[in-house]
């Protein structure tokens, strides 16, 4: 049997390109999720640290006879956060902390929130 000559179509013709555009928008995807979740815990992370670094310091600065929650503030905008409230309770001090985190490439921003307490161990009981 003799070929005509012509190529025949197949109906798979195109569908490599479909594969790596799929595959591309997955990993699209996984690095942005990835990415956001790690901003997360970055944003925790640094709420944390801004909050205990305050509280300690505001604790130590109440003790010398100086206005707490100006030295609270003063340490958790050194460390790119907001003071959200400052409570002395005695010579204890208490702080709330946010930061707000950027997303790599993404231009979306994510924020967490941190407490911490700082003061003799007596002064809260």
């Amino acid at each position: 049997m003799m070929s005509s000559g012509r190529a025949h179509t197949r109906p798979e013709r195109g569908s490599a390109t479909l594969a790596a555009v799929v595959l591309l928008a997955a990993v699209l995807v996984a690095t942005l999720v990835v990415t956001g979740a790690g901003s997360v815990v970055l944003a925790r992370r640094q709420a944390g640290t801004a909050a205990d670094l305050a509280a300690v310091a505001a604790a130590e600065a109440w003790v010398r006879g100086l206005p707490a929650c100006t030295v609270a503030a003063a340490v958790v905008s050194r460390n790119a956060g907001t003071l959200r409230a400052c409570r002395v309770d005695g010579a204890a001090v208490g702080v709330s902390v946010e930061v707000r985190q950027g997303v790599l490439g993404t231009g979306w921003t994510v924020s967490a929130r941190a407490d911490a307490w700082a003061g003799p161990v007596s002064a809260r009981q």
